[in-house]
């Protein structure tokens, strides 16, 4: 017979990921299968106060290719398909919007989203770093746009 704590464990372990994945959106944006080709996206934001001495914003990628982002994601790291890649990029603690980013992900690349400043303006930028290297080359920036 069981206990009353052994039948809620249970019942957590049943009903926790039915419940979780019940939530997300058919049209979420799925990672590319690690066995196909594919590059990587990952955020990088600072740690500490948003804005101060010139860090920026904390931003996370809210679109990629106009599906959803998943709200239950633990962090920002995806696995893009080849070709042509469009991000929507949000500021995760506050309600700013950024220009849309657009690039071609090439296989096995690495891409970093990170919070920048241009002047006295937040914007987002994309670095990519080659396999096998740990130097970073830009290859789009992202104004804020203005509300």
């Amino acid at each position: 017979m069981m206990n009353r704590s052994s039948m809620l464990r249970l019942l957590a372990c049943v009903l926790g990921p039915l419940i979780v994945t019940g939530c997300e959106s058919p049209n979420v944006f799925r990672n590319e299968p690690a066995q196909r080709p594919h590059a990587t996206l990952v955020s990088k934001n600072p740690p500490g106060w948003r804005g101060f001495m010139g860090l920026g914003r904390a931003v996370s990628p809210f679109f990629i290719n106009h599906q959803p982002t998943a709200f239950w994601r633990l962090n920002d790291h995806f696995r893009l398909p080849p070709g042509e890649t469009v991000l929507d990029v949000i500021d995760v603690c506050r309600p700013y919007s950024f220009e849309a980013i657009r690039f071609i992900a090439i296989t096995g690349r690495h891409y970093i989203l990170r919070p920048t400043r241009i002047g006295s303006r937040d914007a987002a930028t994309l670095t990519e770093r080659a396999p096998g290297t740990q130097t970073e080359r830009v290859i789009a920036t992202a104004m804020r746009n203005v509300e």
